[in-house]
């Protein structure tokens, strides 16, 4: 047994040696991590023994426009980090770092892209529900708002839709702070759409009536 944990551990440690490879030789590394960092075993490896490291490593692929593949999947393996209470812990600790960065690749006409950086919105509305701390809650709004000024695919859209009702749901202060954001005019305009999809406006005038 011990020499199978002690095996787990050395993987872990080339895993991240190949975190640090060059962007343009990274992706099958990024692809596998946004799978694994769902394990238990793995996601305590990289959110506790090396939490900011971790995030560090992360990150930085998110401020390349030139490879949105990269992007996407950074933003796809924060979302999964969810998953486990080690991976929210460690999110919920840098709230805003996390989205000073992930919000660095907006605007953008990747949908893929898209719909992983509104994943992420949508993780980090539930996870914020229970949270008392406001400020927290209105990073993760003004995130919202930043989103909802440019063009989006309908998937991402409809996510954006479901993570604003999320947090706001029995919130006043939040709902407070949408509105102080013109986000209850951008649902709107949403909900009244001739062009949104079905459940896109269906989505739209919940949310309309839970802010």
């Amino acid at each position: 047994m011990e020499n199978e944990t002690s095996h787990d551990s050395h993987q872990m440690d080339i895993f991240e040696k190949l975190l640090q490879w060059p962007s343009e030789f990274v992706f099958p590394v990024l692809d596998c991590l946004r799978l694994v960092i769902r394990r238990g075993d793995v996601c305590d490896y990289f959110c506790v023994k090396k939490g900011t490291t971790f995030l560090d490593y992360c990150l930085r692929f998110l401020h390349q426009e030139e490879r949105p593949t990269n992007q996407m999947l950074v933003l796809r393996t924060l979302a999964n980090m969810f998953v486990c209470d080690a991976g929210q812990r460690l999110a919920l600790d840098h709230v805003e770092r996390i989205m000073d960065h992930a919000t660095s690749v907006w605007p953008t006409s990747n949908k893929n892209v898209q719909v992983a950086l509104t994943s992420l919105l949508i993780n980090f509305a539930y996870s914020l529900r229970s949270n008392l701390d406001i400020q927290l809650k209105s990073r993760l709004l003004s995130a919202f708002a930043l989103v909802a000024m440019a063009q989006m695919d309908a998937e991402a859209l409809f996510r954006l839709l479901v993570a604003l009702g999320t947090i706001c749901d029995g919130d006043e202060e939040c709902k407070g702070l949408a509105r102080s954001l013109d986000l209850p005019e951008f649902v709107e305009k949403i909900g009244e759409d001739p062009q949104a999809i079905k459940k896109v406006k269906e989505c739209a005038i919940l949310v309309k009536k839970t802010l």
